[in-house]
């Protein structure tokens, strides 16, 4: 039965929650909240209102408190047996400044305030039509901004910082629903005067900006993050197919592209640059799909002929999708065919909201882990995800049903993201949920990269089996400065923003 509890605010209770690919185990939360902007959708101060308004329901009833969007994390990060707020419904650009509300009158129009809900495709929408550009986005659209940025998402282009690091300033709904407007001191964006008309304390500290961004929900509900944009931009996208062979793995782990790898479209650093490996096949002349992407003047290109779209970047989703209807057994002699049909060679220009899928998956439930290690590691932990694969299919008869992703980006200034390394390699696992051995399979991994001396971070919203005693020694002084900031900021109310992964993890235990 669900409730209205106050105009755009929805109560239902006891509701079973499982996250987007259903790898987690099923809870259910005593209270969910839908919340919106108003009845109609139109008013983004009632949105903040009815976030405050679950803040301080949870509070008085002494209810842990997790904020849910696609739900896409393939942890248990937003999972909880006490209240959910879904914020899928806080989905707008808020277009509420004018150059007076800003220190630097200037940045009107190139730093936009989007709520947590917002879709990252229909964020790049929208700055195409103004012709502005994020800096950097992972390889799909499909996922929430306030989630992507808050579990440390780290973009995919060589030499920009990740996700969070494009976040100048959040809005967060705090401890007894207080509203609370954090930014850094170093690079002040709105003025004191603008805060206080939006009933917002202005605090203005880079650590605890630093900290808020990945955050994985344990500071409070965050309502919107003002990202800073670029002059639009299109990607020239070439993706052929090539061989792992000792030149391509010497440029994986150096990024010396003056050292004569011949890239596809052009000469020099590229501003995007993908390797994608068939485990099964790394001796093939085709084992490896090879993505470069060149930084080029902002051009909307016109629809294919007969209307459908340009999205190179849903070729993983196609082929995790069709791998879905194989045995396991048939997963390594067919996954060549497989990559052949869905990853051809293909070309296109276009701006990110072109060239990247917008929306989650459809017709398959994906499944991933990610790791983020230093670029020179990168050819040792390569040769560690091989054997586990073999190993695993010879001794444990289990056959890995995906691929194996390298990307690439700088570090983060974020106390607990997994970019910590400059510059950063993130390895990741994309295969299909619903397979027996996965996990395991996972596990063993990380025992065998930790044996191989890999240094490297694990993806808060994907499979990683992180514990207390992981994180700290992940995080050392970073995760100290995390712990004091968000004490600082919830004082005796710290257990309301966490779950049973948070204390597992030594987040908020």
């Amino acid at each position: 039965m669900t409730t209205i509890v106050q105009p755009g605010l929805l109560r239902s209770d006891a509701v079973s929650l499982t996250n987007f690919s259903e790898n987690v185990p099923r809870v259910t939360a005593q209270r969910v909240y839908d919340v919106r902007n108003g009845a109609q959708q139109d008013d983004w101060r009632q949105g903040v209102k009815n976030l405050q308004r679950v803040v301080r329901d949870a509070e008085a009833d002494g209810q842990p408190l997790r904020a849910m969007g696609t739900a896409w994390s393939f942890s248990p990060c937003a999972m909880t047996d006490g209240y959910a707020v879904n914020v899928l419904s806080l989905s707008r650009v808020l277009q509420v400044w004018s150059a007076g509300d800003l220190e630097d009158p200037s940045e009107l129009g190139a730093v936009v305030l989007a709520q947590a809900g917002a879709r990252v495709g229909a964020l790049n929408d929208f700055l195409m039509t103004k012709a502005r550009s994020l800096r950097t986005m992972g390889g799909r659209g499909g996922q929430t901004i306030g989630g992507a940025a808050l579990t440390g998402s780290h973009g995919s282009q060589i030499d920009q910082r990740p996700i969070p690091d494009q976040i100048r300033g959040v809005h967060l709904i705090g401890k007894g629903g207080e509203s609370l407007w954090i930014e850094a001191a170093s690079r002040p964006l709105v003025t004191a005067a603008w805060a206080q008309r939006e009933g917002m304390e202005l605090v203005r500290d880079d650590d605890l900006l630093n900290a808020v961004v990945v955050s994985v929900g344990c500071l409070g509900l965050v309502h919107a993050v003002a990202i800073e944009t670029v002059d639009g931009f299109n990607l020239d996208f070439h993706r052929v197919r090539k061989k792992l062979d000792p030149e391509l793995r010497a440029l994986m782990e150096s990024l010396d592209f003056g050292a004569g790898y011949p890239l596809p479209g052009g000469t020099g650093r590229p501003y995007h640059f993908e390797v994608v490996i068939n485990p099964y096949a790394v001796d093939a002349s085709d084992g490896v799909s090879l993505t470069v992407c060149w930084k080029k003047a902002f051009q909307v290109p016109p629809p294919p002929p007969g209307g459908g779209s340009i999205q190179p970047g849903a070729a993983v989703g196609d082929l995790l999708a069709a791998l879905a209807g194989l045995a396991p057994g048939a997963v390594p002699s067919t996954l060549q065919l497989l990559l052949n049909q869905q990853y051809p060679p293909k070309q296109v220009n276009a701006p990110f909201a072109v060239v990247f899928p917008r929306n989650v998956p459809i017709g398959f439930k994906p499944l991933a882990a990610e790791l983020a290690l230093p670029v020179a590691q990168a050819g040792r932990a390569l040769d560690a995800i091989l054997d586990e694969i073999d190993a695993s299919r010879a001794q444990h008869h289990y056959a890995y049903p995906g691929l194996v992703s390298f990307r690439y980006s700088q570090a983060t200034r974020a106390l607990i993201g997994m970019a910590q390394f400059e510059p950063t390699v993130t390895i990741e696992f994309p295969c299909m949920s619903g397979v027996n051995g996965t996990a395991d399979f996972f596990r063993r991994l990380f025992l065998r990269l930790d044996g191989a001396g890999v240094d490297y971070r694990r993806h808060w919203g994907q499979i990683n089996f992180l514990t207390a005693g992981r994180v700290a020694s992940d995080y050392g002084a970073g995760l100290t400065k995390w712990k004091a900031k968000r004490a600082d900021l919830l004082g005796p109310s710290a257990a309301l923003f966490r779950n049973p992964f948070t204390d597992a993890t030594g987040l908020t235990a």
